[in-house]
């Protein structure tokens, strides 16, 4: 009685496979976590989580402090009935398929499907946040600029004709505004020009007023090409709010740099657009030379990156695949068992004929 248990749950290659996919499957779709703040902090006090069918193991975090909480019988039965579940999908799969070697067969489908859900992930990242795998950095020119001959904090009014017009904010604490990227990066956009120009030591803490130098902005900016289309009803998103930096470069070429964002393209969707413009120092022409955009959300889907839904794809992808084989293959066989069994029914051709 016991000889024929014991092969049954002889393990294998496809077994082992499945079994780390039974785990995946916990560790991402049954796995909970909450966080707990403390009043007027921004840091979490507690943050619990839990991983695995009937949360065998459990982290708490108090101050940065982790316990851990593992409950053996628990952990150890959901381990056994993973592998048993994996024995059983190893024979049925075999069985179902009939492939001569299922667990290369198998793995061969997994990195397929782990391969084609790392390109989504991305691709989607590239149409939803403007980017592949992270946002681009602030202009490389900034690393060019000698000296900073002004900066502007604008902001995009509307006038009595509906046009559109960029003036200076007057009231705009550059100190505060680089203070408060530094502990933010995500939400740290209309700062990021600020915050570079201010590590190389070119900032000081007041802006200037007068743009008498300077071309109309949003014209100019609106032919660079760069601002995003926003979704019907969303009309105000190119109501442009940040920094222009007026600098010189080692050269005593002027260099003009803007970082704005605008409203919101589409349900809590925001746009970010960073230019650089040239001109001659003296003139108010400028010339576009290169800008770059990407968007982030307020109340939305913040925080969800490539890196952060790869896993879910991964993992529901695995799952789907190996769902749908077995049973295409076995539809696969029964079609070709019954394609010959025609053919050897069908009578013979007579000699004579």
């Amino acid at each position: 009685m016991m000889r024929p248990i014991l092969k049954f749950l002889k393990p294998s290659a496809l077994a082992g496979i499945l079994l780390l996919l039974i785990l995946l499957v916990q560790g991402i779709f049954f796995s909970y976590r909450s966080v707990t703040f403390s009043i007027g902090s921004d840091k979490p006090a507690t943050t619990q989580s839990s991983f695995g069918v009937g949360t065998p193991i459990t982290l708490t975090t108090v101050n940065g402090v982790t316990n851990r909480d593992i409950k053996w019988s628990i952990l150890l039965t959901n381990l056994a009935a993973s592998y048993l579940l994996a024995v059983v999908l190893d024979r049925a799969l075999a069985r179902a398929t009939r492939f001569r070697r299922p667990a290369a067969t198998f793995a061969t489908i997994a990195i397929l499907v782990i391969v084609v859900s790392f390109l989504v992930s991305i691709g989607m990242s590239r149409s939803y946040w403007g980017y592949f795998f992270a946002r681009p950095s602030v202009l490389n020119e900034v690393s060019d600029v000698a000296s900073v001959v002004a900066v502007f904090p604008i902001t995009t009014v509307v006038d009595d004709d509906g046009a559109r017009r960029i003036v200076v904010q007057k009231d705009y604490p550059i100190a505060d505004t680089v203070g408060w990227c530094r502990k933010d990066e995500y939400y740290c956009l209309q700062g990021r020009l600020l915050l570079a120009f201010d590590e190389a030591g070119l900032i000081s803490s007041s802006h200037s007023t007068e743009m008498a130098d300077l071309p109309k902005l949003f014209p100019l900016i609106q032919k660079t090409g760069i601002l995003a289309a926003p979704e019907d009803g969303y009309n105000d998103s190119d109501m442009l709010q940040g920094v222009l930096i007026d600098g010189l470069n080692h050269a005593g070429d002027r260099l003009v740099f803007i970082g704005v964002t605008g409203r919101q393209l589409s349900n809590d969707h925001y746009p970010y657009y960073e230019m650089l413009f040239t001109g001659n120092v003296g003139s108010s022409a400028l010339a576009f030379v290169r800008g770059h955009r990407f968007f982030y959300d307020v109340a939305g889907l913040e925080g969800v990156e490539w890196y952060s839904v790869w896993p879910f794809f991964a993992v529901a992808g695995l799952v789907i695949a190996f769902m749908v084989i077995a049973p295409l293959m076995l539809i696969w066989r029964l079609v070709r068992r019954s394609q010959k069994a025609k053919q050897s029914a069908a009578p013979l051709p007579s000699a004579f004929e």
